[in-house]
């Protein structure tokens, strides 16, 4: 689906000629070719992804698009495509997106995170009742009454000032002896993009760990 939405002319049942260009998203979502009247904003709107995250994904460097300039917008999705008046799913069509379709890894309006971002992945992990910037999330736990401390747990969420402006977070996936850990995160390298690491005492601008 994702291949038929970056290339809408190939429509619902359409397929390729031999040797004939196809955009294939590099990541879950939709490759686009920016189109005349085209702006950042409809762009985000139409495909429901989060402008920011597309200007993050392809390091723009300002937020005016142009006519023919292409871009990935990670977590895209567009609507359904119909088949004798019903939706792929068999439900009456009604408008309304699939935001699952082309797997599990997407946003939906359910989501209260942008998908792509660190805080997005912990939450698929670990289900947190806050919203909000991962530099807040530690003040957010215990407010909400969620543990606290300064010791990496197995399972805890590290929080981190490692992104200046919006701060880090990543699941902790082991402890060492050593006083090391493992963690697992996404957007540390690119977004949409998950690794795991190891972390030693001092090594980062900790903020803390929320244990739940």
């Amino acid at each position: 689906m994702r291949i038929r939405w970056s290339n809408p002319w190939l429509g619902t049942t359409g397929e390729p000629s031999e040797g004939q260009h196809l955009w294939l998203p590099p990541v879950p979502g939709v490759v686009v070719v920016v189109k005349r009247g085209d702006t950042l904003r409809s762009l985000a709107a139409a495909f429901h992804v989060q402008p920011q995250v597309i200007v993050d994904f392809n390091q723009l460097s300002r937020t005016t698009v142009v006519a023919g300039q292409v871009l990935v917008l990670p977590g895209g999705h567009g609507l359904q495509f119909i088949t004798n008046g019903e939706s792929r799913s068999g439900a009456s069509w009604q408008g309304q997106p699939d935001i699952r379709i082309g797997g599990p890894i997407g946003s939906s309006a359910g989501d209260p995170f942008p998908w792509g971002q660190c805080t997005w992945y912990v939450w698929t992990r670990i289900h947190v009742p806050w919203q909000g910037d991962a530099y807040t999330w530690y003040e957010s736990a215990i407010a909400h009454g969620w543990s606290v401390g300064s010791t990496p747990r197995l399972g805890a969420i590290m929080v981190s000032w490692e992104s200046p402006a919006y701060g880090h977070v990543a699941v902790v996936d082991a402890v060492y002896p050593d006083g090391s850990w493992l963690v697992s995160e996404m957007n540390y390298i690119g977004i949409g993009v998950i690794d795991q690491r190891i972390v030693r005492p001092g090594q980062v601008p900790l903020i803390g760990f929320i244990y739940g």
